[in-house]
């Protein structure tokens, strides 16, 4: 709905179509908060916001990538000495019980 608010879309009805479902059951109450007056400047500043927001998204996925790479070698089960047999991993992968 945003994309087509910075479009230039402006009928509110149309406007209103794009809503998730979440919100279908209050299309009158939103085409109404649609109408008004949205100027090209309105536009323009909106765009710019959407674009920091798409930068920061993928700032965000980049981050999270970085840290699923750095955190790799410490996944998997807990090591645990058996004490019977030296074996250091011996409880590796197992859930403890």
């Amino acid at each position: 709905m945003l994309d087509a608010v910075i479009a230039g879309e402006t009928d509110e009805k149309k406007l209103a179509d794009l809503a998730q479902r979440k919100m279908s059951g209050k299309i009158a109450e939103l085409q109404q908060a649609l109408r008004g007056r949205l100027t090209e400047h309105h536009r323009f500043l909106l765009r710019l916001l959407r674009k920091e927001l798409e930068q920061q998204e993928g700032l965000i996925a980049e981050l999270s990538q970085r840290i699923e790479e750095l955190t790799r070698p410490f996944r998997g089960g807990t090591e645990t000495a058996d004490p019977d047999s030296g074996d250091r991993t011996a409880g590796r992968g197992r859930a403890a019980g």
